[in-house]
Parts: C-alpha cells; structure tokens; sequence
C-alpha cells in the first residue's frame, strides 16, 4: 500500500504543479482601448500576465501579435480584416485568456440603441419605474435633452431626469411624477449624437404601467 500512497501523493504534486504554472502563465485580459479603433490603429490591451514571449490576440478568429510592455499591458496593431462587434482574448504558450467584448471600429454603421428597459410592448411596469436604454457607442452627453429621449402618454409628454453612466453608453430616464397607470407610454430617442458627431439610428418602443410603485411591490 505505500507505493501507491506515494504515487497519489505525487499526482497531486504534480497537479498542484500544473495547475500553478497555468495559472502564472495563462493571461488574463480586462479592457482594451480604445474601443473603436480602426484597422491599422494601436490599440493598448490592459490586464495581468501579459509579458514574456509568444504573446498573441485574437479579435475574433483573426489573429495578430502582441507587444508587451509589462505584466499588466500589451499593444498590438487592429488587423485589417477585423470588424466588430466581437470578442478579443489573448493567448500565450498556447493557454488563451478570457475574452472581452470590443466594438469595433464604426465605420458607416450609425450608432444605435441595443436595448431598452422597458421593453417594447411591456406592460405592468411600475409607475416609479426608470427607462433605461443601453447604447452601441458612447453618446455625446449635451446632445441628450428632452427633445432628443422623448416619454410620452396620450397627453404628451412626461417631465423627467436625464442622466448617463460614467462611459456613456446608458442613458437613464427617471419620471419626475408617477406615470399614468394603464395607459401607453412611448419612448422616442432621436437626434441622439455620438463622440463622432454623428446622429444615432432612432428608436421608438411602447409600454404599459400598472397601478403600483416599486414601494408598493415591496409593502
């Protein structure tokens, strides 16, 4: 029986082994910038593990070097037959890091809304409840006004807040009053403009709200 303690003993060695070079070795990527380069541009890739030799990224199944310049930042050139969106890893020795999601460069694609909270068609939504519309690109801030992100019911227009995240890239609209329950509520977002000046695509969805708040929901 000691022979085999001794070889368990020693496969766990080496596993425990194994898995510290892996995980010393295999890379991990956090964001890359900028997030709209072009083909041909620099980009800088940020994350841990990124130095030694063999450093590779992938913008999808395109593949291209990368340089390191320390355990913690790379940079390598946008291939010219990369287009977003998609997902960009990297990889070393064969181990490949996670991935992270990249726009890609716009071109003539307009940005646009990816979604929007309500959704189009929803009913039973809270009275107190906000509307959320998460963007492709980020959105030139002064460009937001009430003319621009609309939420209407059968009597016009409802007064509300307007406010982004700290990337831009949503753009949430708080009710100043409760809306009116039971009737339909549109949202309009156009003339909406991105970092490039250029208009986004415009959007229009409808939704319902029921008689409660989120408060009532919780009491």
């Amino acid at each position: 029986m000691r022979p085999r303690l001794v070889t368990v003993r020693g496969d766990r060695a080496l596993l425990a082994a194994i898995h510290c070079w892996a995980v010393h070795r295999v890379p991990r990527l956090v964001r890359v910038r900028p997030a709209d380069a072009a083909p041909g541009a620099v980009v800088l890739l940020e994350g841990e593990g990124l130095d030694g030799h063999d450093v590779r990224v992938h913008f999808g199944p395109v593949e291209t070097w990368a340089i390191p310049l320390s355990s913690e930042a790379a940079v390598a050139v946008v291939p010219a037959a990369a287009s977003g969106p998609l997902l960009i890893a990297l990889s070393r020795q064969g181990l490949r890091s996670n991935t992270v999601g990249w726009d890609g460069p716009p071109g003539d694609r307009p940005a646009r809304v990816l979604r929007i909270d309500p959704a189009d068609g929803a009913t039973g939504v809270f009275l107190d409840d906000p509307v959320v519309a998460s963007l492709s690109h980020p959105a030139d801030v002064a460009s937001a006004t009430a003319e621009t992100f609309r939420v209407a019911d059968v009597a016009g227009d409802v007064p509300g807040h307007l406010r982004f995240s700290p990337d831009a890239r949503v753009l949430v609209w708080t009710p100043q009053r409760p809306l009116r329950p039971g009737l339909e509520h549109t949202v309009t977002i156009a003339g909406l403009l991105d970092l490039r000046g250029s208009e986004m695509a415009s959007h229009a969805s409808r939704f319902v709200p029921c008689r409660f708040t989120a408060r009532d929901a919780v009491n």
